[in-house]
């Protein structure tokens, strides 16, 4: 008989230890979700975006950075984050006790799409108002609207080719008739056409050195839009 009260006793005990221990749990979550609790007091943001102010992204984002360490809604300030054009990626981390970080990742810039955007990557425009800042951004595409993964396909594929020109690539254009150009820094056009544009780019590539490299003249345009040759217009010198 005394066993089995000692049991009973032993088994409530530790019925009321685990209880204790629920409610001491309980307790602590509701008191750490209490903003007052740990309130961050400071906001880094880190990051390469640069497409708008740093006081504009702190204007924006400072009314979703409330609450404590624990309770600040991180989903909110991700998302005021990405609101911003030309974002990517945003990542909140929280360092103790009461900092946050909040790093900004950009979508990577190819150049300028018409007069109010930059081309991303991925293919997507993005509206920036700031000339100054488009201005950074070369080159500039010119091609019918809808075109923006062709722009984007053919840059990425002639790249290797176009970095071992001297020239900077200054516009990349598509006509709505599909025809390819390339305009240098120099003002020189060079005339791609339609079909076989990697394979066309490649053949200047390879002429490059002895037709042009050493050249005094200036050339107007180069026409490319042949199966093997090509036609050179150089510019008139002026008296």
């Amino acid at each position: 008989m005394a066993q089995v009260v000692f049991s009973r006793v032993f088994y409530w005990r530790w019925w009321l230890f685990g209880l204790l221990i629920i409610l001491l749990s309980l307790w602590g979550y509701i008191k750490l979700k209490n903003p007052d609790v740990l309130p961050i007091r400071t906001v880094k943001i880190i990051g390469d975006y640069n497409f708008v102010s740093r006081q504009l992204l702190i204007k924006k984002i400072m009314p979703f950075v409330h609450g404590g360490f624990f309770s600040i809604n991180i989903s909110e300030i991700q998302g005021a984050a990405l609101a911003f054009p030309g974002v990517k990626e945003v990542y909140v981390k929280r360092i103790w006790p009461q900092t946050i970080i909040i790093n900004i990742q950009p979508e990577k810039i190819l150049g300028r799409w018409a007069d109010h955007y930059l081309l991303t990557d991925s293919g997507n425009l993005v509206m920036i108002k700031d000339q100054k800042i488009r201005d950074q951004y070369l080159p500039l595409f010119t091609a019918p609207l809808g075109d923006e993964l062709k722009i984007v396909n053919f840059y990425q594929q002639s790249l290797p080719l176009l970095k071992q020109l001297p020239w900077q690539v200054k516009n990349v254009m598509l006509s709505d008739g599909l025809q390819w150009s390339i305009r240098f820094n120099n003002n020189t056009i060079v005339k791609l056409g339609q079909r076989d544009v990697q394979l066309r780019l490649q053949r200047l590539v390879e002429v490059f050195p002895q037709l042009f490299a050493n050249s005094a003249k200036r050339v107007n345009y180069i026409d490319m839009r042949y199966t093997k040759g090509m036609t050179v217009k150089w510019q008139t010198q002026q008296a």
